[in-house]
Formats: structure tokens, sequence, C-alpha cells
């Protein structure tokens, strides 16, 4: 059931907790960035920001960003399908459950191909996905400098792109979790996989 939160457009990110790795002092700068040409855009954020997150994020206006806070399993599907698309930034998260959970609600993913979504969204949505070109090796993850920045000109293209076309994007996204995200379909891909091989 779909409630009724503030923003036009809503964007969403969710972690259980955010690290630096997961970008959300980026998330908050894009929708920044995006307020001028969307002046009511809100960023939903559910789960909880730790310390180095918090420090880094207290430096950015938070005026468009709503903190829901850890919610109760029960009460995330009502989030993401009031949203009107996900922001999923993070880099070394090799398989977000987040990202399922949006796919399954009708939201389209916006990640950078380094990462973990890139793959659960799949090439039939890379309109979705953005190129950032750094190399997945060794990094220092803990510090907020040496976490890599997001180009906000391109990431903004991508959710502009993608609200102008909202409804069909929210529909391929149900799709994708659909056809290559459901559990029952998995477990038969992998039963088949074995008892062929």
């Amino acid at each position: 059931e779909k409630i009724d939160l503030k923003g036009s457009p809503k964007i969403l990110i969710s972690a259980s907790e955010y690290r630096l790795h997961k970008r959300l002092q980026e998330a908050i700068k894009l929708i920044n960035y995006m307020s001028i040409e969307y002046p009511d855009i809100k960023l939903h954020i559910l789960g909880k920001p730790d310390k180095l997150t918090n420090r880094a994020i207290k430096r950015i206006d938070l005026s468009r960003c709503i903190f829901h806070g850890k919610l109760d399993p029960k009460e995330l599907p009502s989030f993401y399908s009031s949203c009107d698309l996900q922001l999923s930034l993070s880099i070394f998260d090799p398989c977000p459950n987040v990202v399922c959970e949006g796919l399954a609600s009708g939201l389209p993913v916006v990640t950078p191909y380094q990462s973990g979504a890139y793959e659960l969204i799949g090439n039939e949505n890379k309109i979705w996905a953005f190129d950032e070109g750094f190399n997945l090796e060794y990094k220092i993850l803990h510090l907020e400098e040496y976490i890599p920045k997001i180009p906000l000109k391109e990431y903004k293209n991508i959710v502009i792109k993608i609200l102008k076309d909202l409804k069909i994007q929210k529909l391929n996204a149900r799709l994708r979790a659909e056809n290559e995200l459901d559990i029952n379909k998995i477990i038969k891909k992998y039963t088949s996989f074995i008892i062929d091989n």
C-alpha cells in the first residue's frame, strides 16, 4: 500500500547502515544539484548513517533529505512503491539486496557500472547506469577523500531521462525482477545447471 511521501520527484536510497563507500554523501549532492530543475525534489533515506558518513553529510545541505531511519521490513514495500526511482551509488557492494527490493517494487535503479547493482539491473536497463571508469581495485574506504566522487551532470541526465519515461521504466524494473530475480526461477536454473553438468 502506497504512502504519501513528500517530494516531486521522490528519490529513494536504502541501506541498513551507510558507510562511506555507499556514497550517501554523493547522493545528497546529486539531489541538491538537481533541485534547480526540480525545486520540490526529495531524497528519502532508509537506514542509518555510521559515524564517518554522519560526519561527511553534516557539511552538506540536507534540506531536501528526509531521514526515515531503520524500518521494520514490513514497512519497506510501502516506501519503495511510493517513490519514483532509486539510487544505488555504492561501490564494493557485490549483490545489494536493496536493489532487488527496489526492482521488485517497480523502481528503476540508477547505479554505476562498477557496482554489484549493475548486474542486477541487467543490460536491458543499462540506460540507468553510468560508467565512472574507476578500477575495482584496493581502495581506502574509511576516509572520505578517497571515495570516488560522482559526475553530477551525467547522473542528473540519467535521472531526467528516466523521469521523462517513468511509467515504462518502472514497468521495466518490475519485469526485470519478475523474469531474472524471482527466487523460484533462480532455483530452477541452478537445478538445471547442476543436473545438466
